[in-house]
This record gives C-alpha cells, sequence and structure tokens, in this order.
C-alpha cells in the first residue's frame, strides 16, 4: 500500500512511525502535478493541495484521502464521492495550534510589534507603547474548536469573550 502524504512535517513524522510493514509513505513533490504523483497511489493525506476532478480519475487505486485539518474545501468532494472514495478530516485536531497563532498575531497588533524595528533604529525611546488587551473584548466569529481554544486563551488574559456559533446547541 502506497500512502502519499502531506508536505507538512509534524504529520509526516507522525505518519512514518504507525505504519505497518509493506506500506510505502511518499511525500508531495511540489514541483510536480499531483496527478502525475497518485496514479498507484492508496492513501493520500491532504495539507493545503488542491484536489481536482482531473487528479482523482488519475488515481485509480486511491481508497482514502485524509485530511490532516479540518477544511475540505481543497477537495472535489463530488468526484471523489462518484469514484467511490473516502474521504475524511480531523475536526479540532489543530484548534490548539489556529487558536495560539491566533491570539500570537492579536498581541503582535496590540502590542505594535510592526513597529519596534524602526523605534529601535531611530533610538526612540518608549516607543511604540501599543495597548493592554486585558480588559478588551474579543469577538470570535465561529465557536468551533479553534474558537473555544481561543476564548480560553483570550479570558486567561483578562479579555471579555462575545462569540457567534452557527449550531448553538452543538458541542464543537
Amino acid at each position: 500500500m502506497i500512502v502519499l502524504g502531506s508536505t507538512y512535517l509534524p504529520v509526516m513524522n507522525v505518519l512514518e512511525g504507525k505504519l505497518e510493514d509493506g506500506m510505502i509513505l511518499r511525500p508531495f513533490d511540489t514541483n510536480k502535478p499531483l496527478a502525475e504523483q497518485i496514479t498507484d497511489v492508496h492513501v493520500l493525506v491532504l495539507g493545503s493541495q488542491q484536489v481536482t476532478a482531473g487528479d482523482i480519475a488519475a488515481a485509480p487505486n486511491l481508497k482514502l484521502i485524509q485530511q490532516h485539518g479540518r477544511g475540505l474545501d481543497s477537495l472535489d468532494r463530488d468526484a471523489a464521492k462518484k469514484a467511490g472514495i473516502k474521504v475524511a478530516n480531523v475536526t479540532g485536531g489543530n484548534s490548539i495550534a489556529v487558536a495560539e497563532h491566533s491570539l500570537a498575531l492579536i498581541l503582535y497588533m496590540a502590542k505594535q510589534f510592526n513597529k519596534m524595528p524602526h523605534s529601535i533604529s531611530e533610538r526612540i525611546s518608549g516607543a511604540p507603547a501599543g495597548m493592554e488587551i486585558s480588559g478588551k473584548t474579543l469577538a470570535i466569529i465561529g465557536l468551533g474548536s479553534s474558537g473555544e481554544e481561543l476564548a480560553k486563551r483570550a479570558k486567561c488574559l483578562g479579555m471579555r469573550v462575545l462569540a457567534t456559533k452557527a449550531h448553538p446547541n452543538v458541542k464543537p
């Protein structure tokens, strides 16, 4: 069985340690079209790669397309369904990473880190001042797994959190 893996190194490292005898793991070659790489592949592990109906048609052995994150918007799901290929994702699988990244961007903007190189080179003391985020309100549109993780972290920093959810009675 051949598995064509993501370009995301942490996923590849985990996959490599879980393969059974006879299974082969190949990484994507970003210099080649996907259709050329999947003619003999049984399992496709996606990162941000686009998978078109043409790619799926070029993969007669393909049985599973696994997205290592949440979204499936880079995949032609109708073509996969017509070809009898199972499609799966990992809902919430990277929610902590997304929340931490979002928080880092919030702090970057609040503390005006983008202005620091200028202040340092011009020897401007006390600039940029930035602002404190404690006591500020954070609005989260879409309180799924990532939104919940962001809300937890924002609350720890003293922020007030408001959020919306498409299905309020469903736990992410």
